[in-house]
């Protein structure tokens, strides 16, 4: 596979050769956009790495990067793209033994382990970092690149043979909950149809301990039955049914649980629903415990953030 590296930066002074020494030399091209960075970022990668960084004029009011990434990848013309954050590390040995797989004529993406290491625990998630050239990063906070593969009908599957380690840094996480709160806020009034803002504000809130606020957010998101955001959708289910539990309104967990197995089974087929092999068996899990009359035990499994 003929592949490209997509990053965007700011303030990664202490990350970027931990990232990138050990394979930036690996691929065929590599678009590394700066939006901002008052540190040494830049000369560290121009110097250290002796890679050209491209600067963009980041409007950092609304958090917006996808521009910045969009803009990063269309200075790429290898067929297939890799992204990777600044605190996140990929080996040597599975760079390579991914661009010794042949072009996959049939898929537009791929979905990798994304380890997150956070306060000594390990959350096992997956990430869409692989994909072929004209795949878009889309959403105001949070971007991905699912949703630009289905608006295209497109087909991302599962690699397991590749992973993807993730190092967010503890001291930025009460600052990062604070401004995405008011920023995620102004995206829902921007864009309030875009339901992955509407999941990661009910989470976001959760974790602040704003639990009546949160299951406010993940009902919109869960009611929504977003095809254009399956995972999302299931994910806010879950968590309200976590909140609805705790409260002892067990009807109402009941309800939400049925609620999302239902939709579970129009979206099934989604490229990301069935890579999401976490989901299924907590939806199954969660129905058990109520059966059992043991709603206590219905807990959302840990996300990264």
């Amino acid at each position: 596979m003929d592949i490209g590296l997509c990053m965007i930066v700011k303030n990664e002074e202490d990350q970027m050769l931990g990232c990138l020494q050990d394979i930036a030399a690996l691929f065929s091209d590599i678009s590394i956009v700066d939006t901002g960075s008052t540190d040494n970022t830049v000369s560290i990668i121009e110097n250290g790495l002796g890679i050209v960084v491209r600067d963009y004029n980041y409007q950092a009011k609304d958090e917006s990067k996808y521009h910045a990434r969009n803009f990063g990848l269309s200075q790429l013309d290898t067929p297939w793209v890799f992204s990777i954050d600044a605190d996140e590390r990929l080996s040597r040995e599975h760079l390579l033994s991914l661009m010794a797989m042949p072009d996959p004529q049939h898929v537009d993406g791929f979905f990798i382990p994304w380890n997150t290491h956070r306060e000594g625990s390990l959350i096992e998630d997956y990430k869409l970092s692989l994909f072929r050239r004209g795949t878009r990063s889309m959403g105001r906070l949070h971007e991905n690149y699912q949703v630009s593969l289905r608006m295209n009908s497109g087909h991302a599957e599962w690699l397991g043979a590749v992973e993807l380690t993730h190092f967010p840094d503890a001291r930025k996480t009460d600052d990062k909950l604070i401004r995405y709160t008011q920023t995620l806020h102004d995206a829902i009034e921007q864009e309030p149809d875009w339901y992955r803002y509407h999941w990661f504000l009910g989470y976001t809130c959760y974790m602040c301990g704003k639990q009546e606020e949160a299951g406010h957010f993940l009902g919109t998101a869960a009611q929504s039955c977003s095809r254009q955001f399956p995972v999302e959708c299931l994910n806010s289910h879950m968590l309200l049914a976590e909140i609805q539990a705790g409260r002892g309104c067990i009807a109402e967990a009941g309800e939400t649980i049925h609620h999302a197995c239902e939709f579970y089974e129009t979206v099934k087929d989604d490229f990301e629903v069935r890579v999401n092999t976490r989901l299924k068996p907590w939806l199954d899990a969660a129905r058990q415990y109520l059966d059992d009359k043991q709603p206590e035990r219905i807990k959302a499994y840990l996300f990264s953030y």
